[in-house]
């Protein structure tokens, strides 16, 4: 769903259609003649979409698809929930992923309906239009680094969730750093006079910080002068027209910025797939020929693998069955945080 992936960790909230303004009414009437849903009023912010058991491709499902894709009696069985299990990993990534788009952090829906070409029905971001263009989907480039979080929600945001208690010290998640580095295409400070200062420039959020100087006099050119931040990133370009300063965002800027925030989601992205398969149990069998696992966090199940990968269930305390190869166990449970986790283990019957 297009409208899930928002999020605004300064008020918490996710999508709302009303901020997209009248461009949002004529998308939905362009919608209802090519047969498409309208864009619904609100909805779900893209942490509690992640966390949510409604969602299909959610933290339920991947937890339910890789117990079963351990659980399953035939190796094609655990192929098709093992590959169900990654496409909800996958589906879990695009949503962290999107935390690294200005416009899904900061309430900026109306970025979304911009006009990118001649077809009637070519709108979207014009941000994401420049980092697909760009990068496409094979070019993304490497984390430098892997983001570690206890918790899903952690990964998007510092902020707990409805009446969470927040600590002084969480770390940030991937939707704080991005929405208070950097600017989209409606949250760009607004024009001011010269002679007043940026200071009186009018801003949507306090972050990024506009200088109180800027260098007015070498603005007064069409390409405008660039705003970086302290590492250099393009933040927006500012032209000086008469009396009048005023911002905006090209793609060559849109591009300094996409090339600063990919490896912040490969970071983040690679860190939530860690967290995902972070559960383990150590397996192994005590004399007497019985199984045992420990570092379980919920109920213990024993699996009997033969030597046609077929597993089956074994009883807690019974013997092996002959032929098996394999024995493997599998809990579902909770961590320490209350996050669901999956852990499994195996060791070969020698």
């Amino acid at each position: 769903d297009a409208a899930k992936p928002f999020f605004d960790p300064t008020t918490g909230g996710g999508f709302v259609r009303a901020q997209a303004g009248t461009m949002a009414a004529l998308t939905d009437a362009l919608r209802r003649r090519l047969g498409r849903t309208q864009l619904p009023a609100t909805a779900l912010s893209a942490p509690d979409w992640a966390a949510s058991r409604n969602n299909p491709l959610g933290l339920a499902a991947f937890v339910e698809q890789y117990a079963k894709a351990v659980r399953a009696a035939t190796p094609a069985e655990r192929a098709r929930h093992m590959a169900g299990a990654l496409v909800a990993a996958g589906a879990l990534v695009h949503i962290l992923a999107d935390m690294g788009s200005p416009s899904h952090v900061r309430s900026d829906t109306r970025a979304h309906l911009d006009k990118l070409g001649d077809g009637a029905d070519d709108l979207g971001s014009r941000f994401e239009r420049v980092a697909a263009r760009a990068y496409g989907r094979l070019g993304v480039p490497p984390a430098a680094r892997v983001v570690t979080r206890d918790t899903l929600r952690g990964f998007f945001t510092a902020t707990p969730a409805a009446g969470g208690a927040a600590t002084a010290d969480a770390p940030l998640g991937l939707a704080d750093l991005t929405a208070a580095s950097y600017f989209s295409a409606y949250t760009l400070p607004g024009p001011f006079a010269a002679a007043h200062g940026a200071g009186s420039a009018r801003l949507a959020r306090p972050a990024p910080v506009v200088p109180a100087r800027l260098s007015v006099m070498s603005a007064n050119v069409p390409e405008g002068v660039a705003l970086r931040d302290a590492r250099g990133v393009c933040l927006a370009r500012y032209t000086a027209v008469r009396a009048d300063v005023t911002f905006s965002l090209d793609d060559e800027c849109m591009l300094e910025q996409i090339t600063a925030i990919l490896p912040e989601v490969v970071a983040y992205a690679t860190g939530l797939l860690d967290y995902l398969m972070r559960g383990n149990l150590v397996v192994s069998i005590v004399e007497g020929g019985k199984v045992q696992a420990a570092g379980a966090t919920g109920p213990v199940e024993l699996l009997a693998e033969d030597g046609r990968g077929v597993r089956t269930a074994l009883a807690a305390g019974a013997a092996i069955p002959a032929g098996t190869v394999r024995v493997l166990a599998l809990s579902v449970g909770v961590d320490g945080r209350g996050e669901p986790l999956v852990a499994v283990g195996d060791a070969p019957v020698k």
